[in-house]
């Protein structure tokens, strides 16, 4: 039975969020309640704050922004914490409803390790320049992206080769689902870099490496553990492993470049 959305009465066809507005989806009887019930006369629009827009009440467009933008930040972590409870059970309902979320996460993901090493460097601050952050930071993150959803692509050709029918939206969406753990432990490693403990590398590994090996295998399996037609998936795996590689050879001297052009910088004063 396809799951209506309560705030826009868009329906679902799985997932528990809907795919239009993403709302919370409901369950069961509160779910058929819904559908069977009448639609509102006249069209639907937002209502921020109580008032619909053109009325004398409705906010401004910065505020429409901010308040739309803490309904999102609501909606992800609430994603967030529903992914972390069962990972792999959560992912096996996911599709497209949730490619937005999986962008988010992917971008935290690519986010945090450039981070990681301006922070580390922060006290030759004075000797790196005003292009470090854009150097260390901005273009390292947007290379992470990249190489993400590259990784994304290999994991979907692969389920494609398999004779799977479903979209990039809905692998995109599946691996972003997937990749929440290991972003969590990127997090942590964030932390205790910041608290000074040694231990932080034991989670950026879990991170790196889950990310590049369990998250893909995970993916293709969990698209291709009863079909009996196309590419296997232990070769489906194997593919994308390679691509992976070579991808990664390519953009690795990303992180390199970063460390090198901070260490010039900050040792160039001295000599």
């Amino acid at each position: 039975m396809k799951k209506i959305c309560p705030k826009c009465h868009h329906a679902n066809d799985y997932g528990n969020f809907c795919e239009e507005c993403g709302t919370r989806l409901l369950d069961g009887e509160a779910s058929a309640r819904t559908e069977s019930a009448p639609a509102s006369e006249g069209p639907v629009y937002p209502v921020y704050g109580g008032h619909a827009p053109g009325s004398a009440g409705q906010p401004s467009t910065g505020q429409a922004y901010l308040q739309n933008a803490k309904h999102v930040s609501k909606l992800y972590f609430s994603y967030f914490a529903d992914v972390m409870k069962k990972p792999f059970a959560y992912a096996q309902n996911t599709g497209r409803e949730q490619f937005v979320n999986g962008l988010i996460t992917i971008m935290i993901f690519s986010l945090i390790i450039p981070l990681m090493i301006y922070l580390g460097f922060h006290d030759y601050a004075e000797f790196i320049g005003r292009g470090a952050f854009l150097t260390i930071v901005l273009k390292p993150f947007v290379g992470y992206v990249v190489f993400m959803m590259l990784l994304v692509t290999y994991t979907f050709l692969a389920v494609k080769f398999s004779k799977v029918n479903a979209s990039y939206q809905d692998v995109a969406g599946r691996f972003g689902a997937l990749l929440v753990p290991f972003t969590c432990s990127f997090l942590l490693s964030f932390v205790l870099t910041l608290l000074d403990a040694k231990i932080f590398v034991y989670f950026l590994l879990i991170g790196f490496i889950g990310s590049l090996f369990t998250v893909p295998a995970l993916v293709i399996s969990s698209y291709t553990k009863e079909n009996r037609t196309g590419l296997d998936t232990v070769y489906g795996t194997i593919l994308t492993y390679v691509l992976t590689f070579l991808t990664l050879y390519i953009m690795g001297k990303l992180l390199l470049s970063s460390i090198d052009y901070l260490m010039n910088s900050s040792l160039s004063p001295f000599f």
